[in-house]
């Protein structure tokens, strides 16, 4: 299974990265500049805005604050509130509100 990988710039998240191809010489100008070597690099960019500053994406822990089960007219409420929907039945819903875990 692929690791998720952040871009730094947009701040998507995707499963791999796309490749970009840059045609270098060994002074760093472009080919039909320079007389030196060329030399051809594959470089891992984002998918989605096509920048090399990519990182694996680092997973967000979350605690559990508080979990109510509530009819489903009152549902919208707490969803407002910061809820959001564990599971759901044919009159009640489960909420569960999440906080994130501090970094030591």
């Amino acid at each position: 299974m692929p690791s998720n990988l952040a871009c730094n710039i947009c701040n998507r998240t995707f499963p791999y990265a796309a490749k970009k191809t840059l045609t270098v010489t060994q002074d760093g100008l472009e080919p039909k500049v320079s007389q030196g070597e060329v030399f051809t690099v594959e470089v891992p960019v984002c998918p989605y805005c096509y920048t090399p500053y990519i990182a694996e994406a680092q997973p967000q822990v979350f605690n559990i604050t508080s979990v109510k089960s509530v009819d489903l007219a009152q549902v919208d409420e707490y969803l407002a509130q910061g809820y959001t929907v564990k599971e759901l039945y044919a009159k009640t819903a489960t909420l569960v509100k999440l906080s994130p875990v501090e970094a030591t």
